[in-house]
C-alpha cells in the first residue's frame, strides 16, 4: 500500500510538470516566483537555505509552455536545476560537467569549440536525459570519458524569451495634505491665515515604461480647509465685527508624474518624483463668526475670490515594498508648489503644500 501511494504521488508529480502554463513576471524575487507558481499549480518546492539565487530578481514570459521547460528555463538563469524526488521538486545547483549556453550568452565566445565539434547533434531523448532543459538555445556537456567536449543541439529549440519592459499597476492612495499659505491684505488691520484639516483619497495608475523608469497618474478627491482671522480690535461691548471666516473646499486634483528608481534593495526599492499638477475647485462654503457671538454658515466673502483652477510642480522621494509580485505598498513624501494664486483680490493668498501619500498598486 506504502508502495502504491509512493507511485500515486510520482506519478501525479509528472502529471502536473507536463502540462501547458502560461506565466508572466517582471522583475520578481525567484523565491516568490516560485511560492506562486506551487500555489497555482500544486507544486511543492524543496531547497537549502544557502542555495544561491534565490533572492535574485528575474523576468521570464512563457505561453502555453510545459511546465517542466519553464522551470528549466528559469532556473538556469541562476544557475539551478531540479528534479523530482518522492513528489517534491528538490532544487540544487547545476553539476560541475553541465555548462548551460542561454539565449543572452550565445554569440559571446563562451564555450566555443573546433568547427569540427559545432555540427554534432545528438537526438532530444538523449538530451532530456543528460540536461531536461528544452527551452534554451543549447547546451555544452563535459562527459568524463570523452576527451572533447560535444556541442548538443536541440532540434526542438523554442526562440528566446522577450522580456516584457512594461506592466500597469492600478490601486488606492490617500493623503495627508499640509498647507502653507501666503496672506498678502491691502487691508490696515492685521489678518492672519491659519491652515486647517486638508487630506485626499483617490486612486492611482503606475506604467513601468522601463526597468528603472515609470509613469504615474493620480485622481484625487482633496479637502483643503483655511481660516481668516481679521485681527479687528473689539472692545468689552460686542459691536458685531466679523472675527473669523472658514473655508471649506473640495478639489478635483490630477498630478502626472515621472518616477525614477535611485536604488533598490531585495524587495526594498527608492526612487525619485518629478511632475506636474492641475486642481479644479469642486465644491465651496465657509463661515462667518462674530464678536457678538452669531455665525452666519455662508456669506460668500472669502471664497468669491477663490482660483476655480489651480496648477503647479511637485517633486519628492518615493519609497516602494513588494509585497509580493503582484502588490506593493508605497509612500512618497512630495513637495507641490503651486504657480497661480490660490486666492485673488484685495486679499491675495499663494499656496504651496506638502503632502504624505501611502497606498498600495495591484498588478492588472
Amino acid at each position: 500500500m506504502v508502495i502504491g501511494c509512493l507511485f500515486f504521488q510520482l506519478h501525479l508529480c509528472a502529471q502536473d510538470l507536463e502540462q501547458k502554463v502560461s506565466i508572466e513576471a517582471d522583475a520578481v524575487v525567484l523565491e516568490v516566483l516560485l511560492q506562486e507558481v506551487g500555489e497555482r499549480y500544486n507544486l511543492s518546492f524543496s531547497y537549502g537555505g544557502h542555495l544561491p539565487g534565490l533572492e535574485q530578481k528575474l523576468s521570464i514570459r512563457a505561453e502555453k509552455m510545459p511546465l517542466n521547460q519553464f522551470l528549466s528555463l528559469l532556473l538556469a538563469k541562476v544557475a539551478l536545476t531540479y528534479k523530482v524526488i518522492g513528489g517534491y521538486v528538490v532544487l540544487r545547483k547545476l553539476e560541475p560537467q553541465t555548462q548551460v549556453v542561454l539565449p543572452e550568452q550565445a554569440g559571446r565566445g563562451a564555450g566555443r569549440l573546433p568547427r569540427s565539434y559545432r555540427d554534432q547533434s545528438v537526438q532530444q531523448d538523449t538530451v532530456q536525459r543528460m540536461v531536461r532543459i528544452a527551452p534554451t538555445v543549447g547546451f555544452q556537456v563535459y562527459v568524463p570519458e570523452w576527451s572533447m567536449p560535444t556541442r548538443i543541439i536541440l532540434e526542438e529549440a523554442q526562440p528566446p524569451v522577450r522580456h516584457r519592459q512594461a506592466s500597469i499597476r492600478i490601486g488606492p492612495v490617500f493623503s495627508k495634505d499640509f498647507m502653507q499659505l501666503d496672506l498678502q491684505s491691502s487691508y490696515a488691520d492685521k489678518q492672519q491665515v491659519d491652515a486647517g484639516l486638508s487630506y485626499s483619497i483617490g486612486s492611482v495608475c503606475w506604467w513601468n515604461i522601463r526597468e528603472h523608469l515609470a509613469l504615474e497618474w493620480l485622481f484625487l478627491y482633496r479637502q483643503k480647509v483655511f481660516t481668516l482671522r481679521y485681527g479687528l480690535e473689539t472692545g468689552v461691548d460686542p459691536l458685531g465685527l466679523p472675527l473669523m471666516t472658514e473655508a471649506v473646499l473640495a478639489y478635483l486634483d490630477i498630478p502626472i508624474n515621472i518616477h525614477v528608481r535611485l536604488y533598490q534593495f531585495k524587495q526594498i526599492a527608492v526612487g525619485g518624483i518629478v511632475g506636474l499638477y492641475g486642481s479644479h475647485l469642486l465644491e465651496k462654503g465657509e463661515r462667518t463668526w462674530m464678536d457678538d457671538g452669531r455665525m452666519f454658515p455662508a456669506t460668500g466673502m472669502l471664497v468669491s475670490t477663490l482660483s476655480r483652477f489651480l496648477w503647479g510642480m511637485q517633486a519628492g522621494i518615493g519609497f516602494h515594498y513588494d509585497l509580493n509580485s503582484r502588490v506593493s505598498f508605497y509612500l512618497s513624501p512630495v513637495y507641490q508648489h503651486n504657480l497661480n494664486k490660490f486666492k485673488k483680490g484685495t486679499q491675495q493668498i499663494r499656496l504651496q503644500e506638502f503632502v504624505f501619500r501611502t497606498g498600495f498598486r495591484f498588478s492588472l
